[in-house]
């Protein structure tokens, strides 16, 4: 699993009490949020709003650390 996806599914599935209502949403949250959709939420957001050029996918290619403190506010 890619990392950026790891802290994802790690927040979904933190429980920060053991009240019913919690666990009940909980439920429904990792019902929902399972790895083939957060893939498919990631890449519909990847693909339709990250949209780099080519000079911009190299650079990100190239250095991607780098790239990310030049072109993310």
């Amino acid at each position: 699993m890619p990392s950026h996806l790891i802290v994802i599914w790690n927040f979904i599935h933190f429980i920060s009490d053991s009240s019913p209502e919690t666990l009940e949403a909980h439920k429904i949250k990792t019902a929902f949020f399972t790895y083939p959709t957060l893939m498919e939420i990631c890449r519909r957001l990847v693909t339709h709003y990250f949209l780099l050029t080519e000079e911009e996918l190299t650079m990100w290619e190239e250095d991607p650390e780098g790239f990310s403190k030049k072109h993310v506010v």
